[in-house]
């Protein structure tokens, strides 16, 4: 099922793309109509999934046990304001937020758990073990995803191509599959 989920958001990604690129989301005006454009997405990632067979589920679940990083708690803290702090408050970069609990560290409206002792370098929302694991994890996360939903873009008229995409989508999504950070 979570293999499921990354294959309907990279086929959803693909088809936003594709309907921004050709001009047809100008055509897609009632939630009804984007809540059947999602479903579509979904079935068409359920197909794709029985097609691909075991070796991606494989992967996902190697991935989903990752011990070199793990996702980090958030909760939204509110969007802060610009008058005086109170005392249950912390000012940042002008802005007032409410200070998060004890183990949390708070950036802009949101607060986020710190690392575990083995996973102790901090990178946004993620935790690693080292400084090359964190690269490589921002890496996939804000580049690898985009560039390969907008080659499937580009790869629309050729169907072969556009399938070879979606499969490299949703290796790369699957990889951003590691853990939430334990307490």
């Amino acid at each position: 099922m979570q293999l499921t989920k990354i294959l309907a958001a990279a086929v959803a990604a693909t088809v936003a793309l594709v309907g921004v690129a050709d001009g047809s989301f100008a055509e897609l005006a009632t939630v009804e109509e984007l809540e059947k454009l999602a479903k579509e997405a979904e079935e068409l990632a359920a197909k794709a999934e029985q097609r691909l067979g075991h070796s991606l589920h494989h992967e996902v679940e190697q991935w989903a046990k990752d011990e070199t990083a793990c996702w980090k708690r958030v909760a939204f803290r509110g969007m802060g304001h610009l008058k005086n702090c109170t005392a249950d408050e912390e000012r940042q970069m002008g802005v007032c937020y409410k200070k998060c609990g004890d183990g949390s560290v708070g950036e802009g409206p949101f607060c986020f758990s710190e690392c575990p002792a083995d996973l102790n370098l901090s990178a946004g929302a993620i935790c690693c073990k080292d400084k090359n694991v964190c690269t490589q994890k921002i890496v996939d996360l804000a580049v690898k995803i985009p560039w390969d939903i907008a080659r499937a873009v580009m790869d629309q008229a050729n169907p072969i191509k556009e399938l070879k995409d979606l499969k490299k989508i949703i290796h790369d999504a699957a990889q951003a599959v590691f853990p939430e950070c334990e307490k």
